[in-house]
């Protein structure tokens, strides 16, 4: 799609911004987005994925509803609370600051969700915007506005394929990604999953891997217990990097180091597995694997297959040699399986905490 990764700018004067209907639904796709100053809509406003688009075309508001932005605006986009979501989805067109620097009062974002306490929502992400480098404050509306002039950039990043970055995108990496930070932390990270609440989904026996890597002299880091610049100054510093596929690591490919060794541990038998890799070899030529030692998907009975909510079993000795074999440990020492009653047990817990069952998964059969 000629929209998506072409660093294209449309500039508008008194053009609408018009956000979802305000009835506190978290639907997978809404109507929202740009109208020029003649009620044609603004393509550059979709955000686009492989498989559709996230916002289309909305109903052109009615007059008496729309409020009146004085000043020069970017639109940013629909605003996630999803951390991984907002990196990937809501940043997409931040690689315009990089072109339109003072020339922009502010960014316009519209919700995800047009309910509940929308400022807080702006208020959070505006942390990682300005930890990033973008100094400029947020406003994330549930009305329509006209603004007096509003710069439209198209979408620089996104999901699947889409995760490597336009040119733009890269330089905003380049020259703003978190590199006023100093970077400060210990050589080797692993960014676990363990303290997320269970609904989190991770893999089994990620306890008895955090012993491991840390007799390998990793630091275990749980990422949502820092601070955006802790762990922007963390990323910096790390040499070494073992994580769960997951959020983290968008953040990471935008601020890590250029020496950066990753491993990324397949949680889930899914094609995402390999975005990481693909975005963190795009942003860095760093050193990536992805290695995928599962041997079960344990799925939810709400669950038609492995996905966010469901649990990997990884091979735990296969893991070791592949991480040995990819120089991110030197033990001599294989780990051993982990005992069934161990599985069972943590299993039980997670079912316990989630009231639900949960299913060995095989392609094609339900329980």
């Amino acid at each position: 799609m000629e929209e998506v990764l072409t660093d294209r700018i449309v500039e508008l004067d008194n053009a609408i911004v018009v956000p979802r209907a305000a009835n506190g639904t978290n639907a997978a796709a809404q109507k929202s987005g740009v109208f020029d100053s003649d009620g044609a809509f603004v393509r550059e406003s979709v955000t686009f994925r492989k498989v559709g688009q996230f916002n289309s075309e909305p109903d052109f508001p009615k007059e008496n509803d729309i409020r009146f932005l004085k000043g020069r605006y970017m639109y940013g986009g629909v605003l996630f609370g999803h951390f991984g979501h907002f990196l990937v989805d809501s940043l997409a067109r931040i690689w315009a600051v990089c072109e339109l620097g003072d020339k922009i009062d502010g960014i316009v974002f519209t919700p995800k969700t047009n309910a509940g306490d929308l400022q807080r929502v702006a208020r959070v992400q505006r942390r990682i915007v300005q930890a990033l480098g973008v100094p400029h404050p947020i406003i994330n509306t549930a009305h329509p506005l006209r603004v007096e002039k509003l710069y439209v950039p198209s979408q620089g990043i996104g999901l699947d394929d889409w995760g490597v970055g336009s040119p733009g995108f890269h330089r905003f990496v380049r020259e703003q990604g978190g590199r006023k930070g100093a970077p400060e932390g210990r050589r080797k990270l692993y960014l676990s999953r363990s303290a997320l609440p269970r609904q989190r989904a991770s893999y089994l026996s990620e306890k008895i891997l955090e012993s491991h890597l840390e007799d390998e002299g990793y630091t275990v880091i749980h990422p949502q217990q820092h601070s955006i610049e802790e762990q922007i100054a963390l990323y910096r510093a790390a040499e070494y990097v073992i994580s769960p596929d997951g959020s983290p690591l968008h953040l990471l490919a935008y601020v890590g180091a250029q020496n950066l060794k990753v491993a990324v541990i397949a949680r889930r038998s899914a094609e995402t597995n390999l975005i990481f890799e693909q975005q963190l070899r795009a942003f860095h030529d760093c050193h990536v694997v992805t290695l995928n030692c599962l041997v079960n998907d344990w799925v939810p009975t709400s669950s038609p297959r492995p996905g966010r909510s469901s649990w990997g079993e990884f091979d735990m000795k296969l893991l070791y040699t592949s991480l040995k074999d990819a120089n991110f440990i030197s033990g001599d020492k294989p780990w051993g399986p982990v005992p069934e009653e161990a599985l069972n047990e943590e299993l039980a817990t997670i079912e316990a905490v989630e009231g639900q069952k949960y299913h060995r998964y095989v392609p094609g059969l339900r329980p």
